[in-house]
């Protein structure tokens, strides 16, 4: 929330390190390693450094600084940045109109994940959240929508958080006290943003809203991932000190304007100008981002070996392979946060060091870990393993037939049993070559007999394939009725585990 000031293209934009060059980004252009999206302050324009002002640009600068090797792409959202001081903020039209540009930053910033994520999911892009101010509120708001359980973006949360990198959030309006995460700079840990101190006489209105909560501490996403800098006594993120009182006399309200003057005047000049990259508080933001760049660089290293994305099942178990013998694995140890529900194992003589997963919803997530031998050697390993979820059904088993011969075949009579599997609702599913039951699943076995017309592998809508099955009656199965319960099990594109597609019930009789 800047107070209007003069910030212009002059504005002095450091050289960074030697590291990754940032370059402009779409929803639509080629896939990067991680791509940072800022939001300026409020009365910034595009000229103030691509979009992100000062600020926001000192942090993307910082980070890219400290990527040497790595594809960084920037994001500049397109928001309204409406410009924004305290004594147009007491109008209600105005604050209107401040309230609409904050939603129209988390709208603009949702919506281009929403665009970006599906495409370059598969390539392992990465994401960064920065912004300055009224840019620091769009951020931290839409932070809120990816991680809480009910919203519209809840989806997309889960498929961003595990690689959303760090949220650097410079002079945060909607800083919470004691609000966890990295905090930075010399403000007290219980102050909090002008946007509290609004909502106290009333100005609470906006489609997006803040929650007056710490940080999320998410499994996917902990709360370290968020730094906050924010000086004391700026008039936006440290606003705990400063008298908002309002009143409908206009007389009264002057005096306390008045009374105020001297110390908004102050905490508007912190606002202003300590983040510039000559201000006193450029230290913090570069530092932050700094914290964050080593964060990207801990989930998707360059160097070492880098593995294919492996496809695991909800509810299923999927595994990578670390080293192939665990004889020679002296230890396994993460680079990376632990992934949860995953174990990392150093194998033993013949069995593998490996990495198992055990997902609980959708989803990608990224590891590094580093496999130390017994030699004194050792070598980091990097990938990605995604969870998909068990499509809807969309098979049906029809034409099930049973049929009992006296003709011995061998010396016993028998039993056959047909079926055909059919689909009956647009998917991708498509059953496996055989089955099993689930009463002797290691001597029953339902064989695929024809049906892919076009011989593509994939059961397509009109087809419908055909399984036989043969059971022998010998002494062995006393009786005149066996039950058997067929279990059609399908698989899809996605490369995870079959799942069992549905139970299909046969009776035999002789």
């Amino acid at each position: 929330m800047a107070a209007t000031v003069g910030i212009t293209a002059s504005a002095v934009v450091p050289a960074h390190a030697a590291g990754a060059d940032p370059i402009k980004v779409g929803s639509t252009s080629p896939c990067q390693d991680v791509v940072v999206l800022g939001a300026q302050g409020s009365g910034q324009t595009y000229a103030d450094n691509n979009g992100f002002g000062p600020e926001a640009w000192l942090g993307l600068t910082a980070y890219a600084g400290h990527m040497e090797g790595y594809e960084v792409g920037y994001y500049t959202v397109p928001y309204p940045s409406a410009p924004a001081d305290p004594i147009s903020l007491t109008t209600r039209q105005y604050r209107q109109t401040f309230f609409d540009s904050i939603d129209s930053g988390v709208y603009e910033t949702l919506k281009f994940l929403e665009q970006r994520v599906p495409r370059c999911q598969d390539e392992g892009e990465h994401y960064v959240l920065m912004g300055y101010s009224q840019g620091a509120m769009v951020m931290h708001r839409a932070l809120w929508q990816l991680t809480q359980p009910k919203t519209k973006y809840s989806a997309l949360g889960g498929q961003v958080l595990p690689r959303l990198d760090g949220v650097l959030a410079i002079a945060d309006g909607d800083r919470v006290a004691n609000q966890g995460g990295v905090p930075m700079d010399t403000a007290g840990d219980g102050g909090y943003g002008i946007w509290w101190g609004g909502a106290a006489v009333g100005a609470t209105s906006a489609k997006y809203k803040p929650l007056k909560a710490p940080i999320p501490n998410l499994p996917y996403w902990p709360a370290t991932r968020f730094h906050s800098v924010c000086h004391a006594k700026d008039l936006v993120c440290d606003a705990s000190n400063l008298d908002l009182s309002y009143s409908s006399n206009k007389y009264w309200n002057a005096f306390l304007q008045a009374r105020n003057a001297s110390t908004i005047a102050a905490a508007k000049e912190i606002h202003e100008s300590y983040y510039w990259p000559t201000g006193d508080s450029a230290a913090y933001v570069q530092s932050a981002a700094t914290n964050i760049a080593k964060t990207s660089k801990a989930l998707n290293p360059k160097t070492g070996t880098k593995l294919p994305t492996v496809p695991v099942r909800v509810g299923q178990k999927g595994m990578v392979t670390l080293a192939p013998d665990g004889r020679d694995v002296l230890s396994v140890q993460w680079l990376s946060n632990p992934i949860p529900n995953a174990e990392i194992s150093p194998g033993m003589p013949t069995i593998p060091a490996t990495l198992t997963w055990s997902p609980t919803s959708p989803g990608i997530v990224d590891y590094s870990v580093r496999v130390s031998f017994t030699d004194g050697t050792s070598k980091d390993i990097a990938g990605a393993l995604q969870a998909f979820a068990i499509p809807a059904p969309s098979l049906s088993a029809v034409n099930l037939q049973t049929q009992y011969s006296t003709a011995l075949d061998g010396n016993y009579p028998y039993s056959t049993v047909t079926f055909d599997v059919v689909r009956t609702a647009d998917s991708d599913s498509t059953p496996l070559k055989g089955f099993s039951d689930r009463e002797d699943p290691a001597t029953d076995f339902y064989s695929y007999t024809g049906g892919d017309a076009n011989g593509n592998n994939l059961l397509d809508v009109g087809e419908a394939w055909s399984y036989w099955a043969k059971f022998d009656w010998g002494p062995w199965e006393p009786g005149t009725v066996r039950t058997r319960t067929v279990l059609v099990s399908a698989n899809d594109t996605t490369g995870a585990g079959a799942w069992t597609e549905l139970e299909l019930p046969v009776t035999l009789t002789r």
